[in-house]
């Protein structure tokens, strides 16, 4: 009937069973196929692996967080095992083999799927799979080579990979603005001290955010210099931690952490020398991804940095 058409499932992980097998005469959830490659993008499209997954059952979000996720990364780490390839796109195709039905079509930054979007679709397809006809999800998994070389042909990744010479043009940087803030601090002495609170919308009154009173706030160094405009800052630092990262895991927690902090209207010099840890774990980020994503503003700036005194600019 039409109603057990519409009320046929995609199986989340508390509902499915591996050793499942379901009849495929009278099915009672969506079966789908998944067909993914890996691709190199280098001047043109490589191909490097493609792979087929036949008949699965769990939902298409459970099954990348279980099993296609690792065995992503698994694969990246053993076609591109050098560190200067990162995730660049992800294009996704879901079709079903009605000719009168047109396919979904998405592209994704990074590794970042709309998942929802994709099991709405095959969800849609539910009365036309009961009738026969096959649900198929092809995935592009784009990579790319990494375009920030440092000396010697190696990424930044640490102040370490920042040359000597380039790294005391900082430090002079660093001086020179520190001793113009120490001046206006003098000039301004008699002015009050300014506290920072920040409310999550929708829950006025509850600290999720007062993120200044945390302890290890005060032993970050303060002097933290922002290259350029404090959004494409924001922006850029983001790209950056997702670029010290191969699990899709830790890529979405940094995303998600990401996403608090331009809600929030928070530039880095904020994050660095304002935002507890609490502001981010509070909001489900990771511990680690949020103490990463406070500490390493320092090092980042040391890249951007170089890169901008390397290349001429200011």
């Amino acid at each position: 009937s039409p109603f057990q058409d519409s009320c046929l499932p995609l199986l989340q992980l508390n509902n499915w069973d591996p050793a499942f097998r379901d009849d495929e005469l009278d099915p009672t959830c969506i079966h789908y196929d998944i067909e993914w490659k890996l691709q190199l993008k280098k001047g043109r499209l490589s191909k490097l692996v493609e792979i087929t997954e036949e008949n699965l059952t769990l939902s298409p979000i459970a099954y990348w967080d279980r099993f296609l996720s690792v065995e992503l990364a698994a694969t990246v780490k053993d076609k591109l095992p050098d560190p200067r390839y990162e995730p660049d796109e992800i294009t996704v195709v879901v079709s079903v083999e009605k000719r009168s039905e047109r396919n979904l079509r998405k592209r994704f930054d990074g590794l970042i799927v709309d998942w929802k979007t994709i099991e709405d679709k095959l969800r849609s397809w539910a009365p036309l799979f009961r009738e026969g006809n096959k649900l198929r999800i092809y995935i592009s998994f784009i990579y790319k080579e990494t375009t920030q070389p440092a000396a010697g042909g190696n990424l930044l990744r640490t102040h370490d990979d920042v040359p000597e010479n380039i790294r005391q043009v900082i430090y002079k940087h660093e001086e020179e603005s520190s001793e113009r803030r120490k001046l206006k601090r003098k000039r301004s002495d008699s002015s009050p001290p300014i506290s920072i609170h920040v409310t999550c919308p929708g829950h006025p009154g509850q600290h999720s955010g007062e993120i200044a009173g945390i302890s290890t706030v005060s032993k970050r160094p303060s002097d933290c210099v922002i290259p350029m405009r404090r959004n494409k800052a924001l922006e850029k630092y983001h790209e950056w931690r997702q670029d010290q990262m191969d699990s899709p895991r830790w890529q979405q927690s940094i995303q998600h952490a990401y996403e608090i902090t331009r809600e929030a209207c928070l530039d880095l010099k904020h994050v660095h020398t304002k935002v507890g840890v609490e502001f981010y774990t509070d909001k489900g980020v990771q511990l680690g991804v949020a103490l990463s994503f406070i500490n390493d503003v320092y090092v980042c700036m040391y890249v951007c940095m170089y890169v901008c005194f390397s290349s001429g600019g200011p």
